[in-house]
């Protein structure tokens, strides 16, 4: 089955009305949550953008509760899922800003935790990457934002090289 092109949708969403529409993008989110989600998001938050950024960050404040630091296998299994998770609901606002708050944030709960976790390789490496990629949209924004975020970033204590 061929898929079609971002510009063939478009015209044939243009030739419908309004009613089969609806009726499109309702099945569409009924198939997947993330369909569900980003559609939520596109028609009550996109308005509110420090409010998006606040409901994520009690998303990931939940989450970490809920991390168990005595099982270090369970706690980067549980890591992974928060991060990707994270990313995910960052994603449907194509802000940098929603993106590198989000991240600087869940480096900040990464660093509130137990010390066996923070000793781990693997989550010393998943805040390096993750710090890498903030460093990596940054280069993309104003130099008044950059400084401001960059201060942030390296006020955070690293246990990698200092990036």
């Amino acid at each position: 089955m061929k898929v079609a092109s971002v510009k063939e949708l478009k015209s044939a969403l243009q030739e419908l009305t309004p009613i089969e529409l609806n009726e499109i993008i309702l099945r569409l989110a009924r198939l997947k949550k993330e369909n569900k989600e980003l559609l939520s998001y596109l028609l009550f938050d996109v308005g509110d953008e420090p409010g998006y950024i606040a409901e994520i960050k009690n998303y990931l404040d939940e989450e970490f509760r809920q991390v168990n630091p005595t099982h270090p296998y369970f706690a980067k299994k549980n890591i992974r899922r928060i991060l990707r998770r994270s990313k995910r609901l960052s994603a449907y606002s194509e802000s940098e800003i929603t993106h590198i708050e989000t991240l600087l944030y869940f480096l900040e709960k990464m660093r509130s935790l137990a010390p066996n976790i923070q000793q781990s390789p693997t989550i010393q490496r998943l805040c390096f990457s993750q710090a890498v990629a903030i460093e990596k949209i940054l280069s993309k924004m104003h130099p008044d934002l950059q400084y401001d975020y960059r201060k942030r970033l390296h006020s955070l204590p690293s246990n990698e090289a200092d990036l």
